[in-house]
């Protein structure tokens, strides 16, 4: 059967096509048909506002995810809880295409967690994240042989990564702590590819289901010391090895809702790279300066598709932090803070013999609305992809809402600083 399409799919992914018919509402980002999803670079907790910067942040107030290091400087005996979520509002452009898709909207948990410190040098936390996430329909539109005939082809992805997670900080002495995070990445994708024509009685379904996992581990380090008075620096490092995600890939063909042919079982296997990161803050009695460069040698991969496959990516982040503290007799609480950020990323996937680029603003704000209950809100503008790269455009806006508790575990007479 000869198919001359009229119109593509402006994606690297199907850069053999030449033009896009449709996209549905309420999808991740047409890229999430590649590789293993959109991948999560982004912490959604406390330092969201600052451009996610966090690798060198050593701070009492929040648990900090991003540097297992970190935990060393929580409080003791209190316990943290917290709830991260997320809101997503994307608009693609397309090359060569001069309309641009209607919103598509997103919301999701993206992280839970609890943070504890039992001892005055060790202290550990417990929670589960995303990983990547895969979520579109794509459709497109082409003739039959006879070019008078119409087939239409419709990709209709779901699912995703999960990363379950025990981490565990040490305080190495006053000025250096070092820490130790233990994942495990699982999840599963559903691909669903059909081909109708009512002229030919044409309906045939590809379905694919994909299942993997792989065992992940990420150390990292962290120095905090006084260069004046009233200014301290704190320096962090974190790095993740490598890591081989497997699984089995099972395959159904179905003919008007009955199988036809399945072919179980098949291996499937993908790289996970190794992650390196550096970060700087200094921190002046209220105000907080901090950067962080993150490298992921990711091996260089396919995916399945022309002028589209895996590659090196990198993120640089830099922000800015005010927080209002105030004295209550001995004490010193921190009230509230506000938040700016910026962040530039070279996406793992490379279109067109380009990596997406990935650049954002962002502003947070939070608030301790008493001592158990804190919440912090962010939000995120941003464009992901390059018409001029031949690639889409993903012009996004996506907002954070986190929730934060905290109280005494054991001894709680004993340890009296929030009371």
């Amino acid at each position: 059967m000869c198919l001359h399409y009229k119109r593509y799919i402006a994606i690297a992914a199907f850069a053999a096509f030449s033009g896009i018919s449709s996209f549905a509402q309420n999808v991740t980002s047409p890229y999430s048909i590649l590789g293993i999803g959109d991948i999560e670079t982004k912490d959604f907790g406390r330092y969201f506002g600052m451009g996610s910067t966090s690798i060198a942040l050593h701070s009492a107030s929040s648990y900090n995810f991003t540097n297992p290091a970190s935990l060393t400087a929580l409080d003791p005996k209190v316990m943290n809880f917290d709830l991260m979520m997320r809101g997503r509002i994307s608009k693609f452009a397309v090359p060569g295409v001069d309309t641009i898709t209607a919103p598509s909207k997103d919301f999701a948990i993206k992280r839970i967690s609890l943070a504890y410190k039992p001892e005055k040098n060790w202290a550990f936390a417990v929670g589960l994240k995303p990983y990547s996430t895969v979520n579109y329909l794509l459709t497109e539109t082409g003739k039959l042989g006879d070019y008078t005939s119409e087939i239409t082809k419709s990709v209709d992805g779901s699912g995703g990564f999960y990363q379950f997670y025990l981490s565990n900080g040490f305080a190495l002495n006053k000025n250096f702590s070092a820490g130790l995070t233990v994942s495990y990445i699982f999840g599963a994708t559903q691909t669903s590819t059909s081909y109708t024509s009512d002229v030919i009685g044409l309906d045939v379904t590809k379905n694919e289901n994909t299942a993997m996992h792989a065992p992940l581990f990420t150390g990292g380090l962290q120095y905090t010391g006084k260069i004046s008075k009233h200014i301290s620096q704190q320096i962090g490092v974190i790095v993740s090895t490598p890591a081989r995600l497997t699984g089995d890939l099972n395959i159904e063909y179905a003919v008007s809702d009955s199988t036809i042919t399945t072919m179980s079982n098949i291996s499937k296997h993908i790289f996970l790279p190794l992650h390196f990161g550096f970060g700087y803050a200094l921190v002046m009695n209220s105000i907080t300066l901090s950067a962080d460069y993150n490298y992921y040698d990711w091996k260089k991969q396919n995916v399945g598709y022309p002028n589209a496959y895996i590659d090196k990516a990198s993120r640089f982040s830099a922000g800015i932090e005010y927080s209002f503290k105030k004295n209550y007799g001995i004490q010193t609480r921190e009230k509230y803070y506000l938040q700016g950020g910026f962040s530039y990323e070279t996406n793992y996937l490379h279109i067109q013999n380009n990596p997406l680029t990935d650049i954002s603003w962002t502003i947070g704000v939070g608030n301790n609305v008493s001592r158990i209950l804190s919440y912090n809100l962010g939000l995120e503008i941003g464009s992901k992809g390059s018409l001029k790269s031949n690639q889409i455009r993903e012009n996004y806006t996506q907002f954070v809402i986190g929730i934060s508790l905290k109280d005494f575990w054991f001894n709680a007479a004993k340890y009296g600083k929030y009371q």
